[in-house]
């Protein structure tokens, strides 16, 4: 049994390369908490990926939203891991994917919680801040809008994963108290790399030294959002150039791709 005072001695984190798609696992010695599944198409090669590394349980999924590229593999994950809670936003529309994601959860029996006010919780030495949305409507970018935006810090070392907010949701994190919140270390770029009015002031919001942005040869970040990123000084890493593992002993960061 872990005592209180135990805490887990590093904190790895894998942006996996699972194209213009977000599949993210963080580790610690005594948990694992993930973040998006990638796409449908992608998750065989993702189980097979975690597998490799050592993963049976999940002890928290968090879908930042429901699109498919986010929650394409959310059933493959239930089916092939025992995950003890998932967390969600709210569901703004239907698709193949998502009732697939559905009847895992019915036949795994998975707890399932909609996050709905601000949140924090504690995962082995981890603690998590999770920014649900405001609205329950963002008109066309409600899906991408609605993500649950996801703050982690270890020791001194905290990243913030920023699903696939677009322009609205960027402005509410500006301009609302979310403040505290925003200034990190790691960046997981919003809507892989997609640039809006406001993704400037993000970035200088966050104040990150490094970012990630998980994008495809297909369909890559966009341009202005490098050089936005070049000129605040931010070393940035793209999961089309391969899987990105992030590694911290709460102190000093080691990137390796």
């Amino acid at each position: 049994v872990q005592s209180e005072t135990t805490v887990s001695s590093e904190m790895t984190v894998t942006f996996f390369d699972a194209g213009k798609a977000d599949a993210i696992l963080i580790q610690t010695d005594d948990a694992v908490v993930m973040i998006d599944t990638g796409t449908a198409d992608g998750v065989e090669k993702l189980v097979n990926a975690m597998r490799r590394m050592g993963v049976k349980t999940i002890d928290c999924l968090i879908l930042s939203h429901f699109d498919q590229d986010h929650v394409g593999g959310a059933a493959e994950i239930l089916k092939n891991f025992s995950v003890q809670l998932v967390l969600t936003t709210y569901q703004s529309k239907t698709s193949d994917e998502i009732d697939a994601y559905l009847e895992a959860v019915a036949e795994t029996d998975t707890k399932v919680q909609q996050v709905s006010s601000l949140s924090e919780m504690s995962v082995d030495g981890v603690a998590y801040t999770i920014i649900p949305p405001e609205e329950a409507d963002y008109g066309n970018d409600t899906s991408n809008d609605s993500s649950l935006v996801v703050r982690a810090s270890f020791g001194d070392v905290s990243y913030l994963f920023a699903g696939d907010a677009e322009k609205a949701r960027i402005k509410e994190l500006l301009e609302g108290d979310y403040g505290a919140y925003l200034d990190a270390d790691v960046l997981k770029m919003p809507h892989h790399g997609r640039t809006e009015d406001n993704t400037k002031d993000f970035i200088e919001a966050v104040s990150p030294t490094y970012a990630v942005i998980t994008s495809s040869d297909e369909e890559p970040e966009d341009e202005k959002t490098l050089k936005y990123l070049a000129k605040a000084d931010v070393t940035y890493y793209l999961t089309r150039e391969g899987t990105v593992t992030v590694t911290t002993d709460g102190t000093e960061v080691e990137i390796r791709q």
